[in-house]
């Protein structure tokens, strides 16, 4: 299977720092701000949002390696934004660039890689030993 996603292709999600998405909660930390693993799931968000349209019927993409920095905290109620760029296509595998931000200041940055699978056969595959 070979894609047709255009580098540059982006996508955006967005979220308001709640007392679920912080550290504390999550168990990444012991302090009320937010959690460096709800940061890498907006910016996985963002990326599916990326990819949206360009999938054949009966695929998705599946989160496969990630290299994020977390830069600077974000308090309770701020907004966060994440970006992801289409940067390569190679076959199967889709690599992006991730980006968060609290307003303008840069909270995080990144690679994000994606597999592009057939649900179906995927699925078939979480009930072998």
């Amino acid at each position: 299977m070979e894609l047709q996603i255009p580098g540059g292709t982006a996508g955006e999600k967005e979220e308001t720092v709640t007392e679920a998405k912080t550290a504390a909660a999550l168990e990444s930390g012991s302090v009320a701000v937010y959690a460096t693993p709800a940061m890498v799931a907006l910016m996985e968000g963002a990326a599916i949002q990326a990819l949206e349209g360009f999938l054949p019927p009966g695929h998705t993409s599946v989160g496969m390696d990630v290299s994020i920095t977390h830069l600077r905290p974000s308090p309770l109620g701020s907004v966060v934004r994440a970006k992801a760029t289409v940067t390569g296509v190679e076959w199967r595998l889709v690599t992006l660039r991730v980006e968060a931000h609290q307003g303008t200041a840069r909270i995080g940055e990144g690679i994000h890689r994606r597999a592009v699978i057939d649900i179906a056969k995927f699925m078939a595959r979480t009930t072998q030993a």
